[in-house]
């Protein structure tokens, strides 16, 4: 099954398009400066219908990972960088089957 997939390079823009459109799963990439993954985070689940909507952190060995802001900001899970090519589809198929 093909899924469509969009990509976009501002927080800002994040928070719109999931706004506008149904978002299944949105990454996050924990290293692009100026940006608070776990603000984001928030921003994104706050947005009315986002309820579903999996956030997940693609983090680096250097990202210090914060258990009680992450749960908070409605993070769901964490992919390693570099991402290998199964570990989005593994991680797709293990959010759909999983309650919101």
């Amino acid at each position: 099954q093909r899924l469509p997939i969009a990509w976009t390079d501002s927080a800002p823009a994040a928070v719109r398009l999931c706004d506008e459109t149904p978002v299944l799963l949105a990454m996050i990439n924990t290293s692009t400066p100026g940006i608070d993954p776990y603000a984001l985070c928030a921003a994104i689940k706050a947005q009315e219908g986002a309820g579903r909507t999996a956030v997940v952190f693609l983090v680096g060995r250097a990202f210090c990972y914060d258990t009680a802001r992450a749960h908070l900001a409605g993070v769901r899970g964490l992919l390693d960088q570099p991402v290998g090519d199964r570990s989005p589809v593994a991680m797709l198929q293990r959010l759909a089957s999983m309650p919101a």
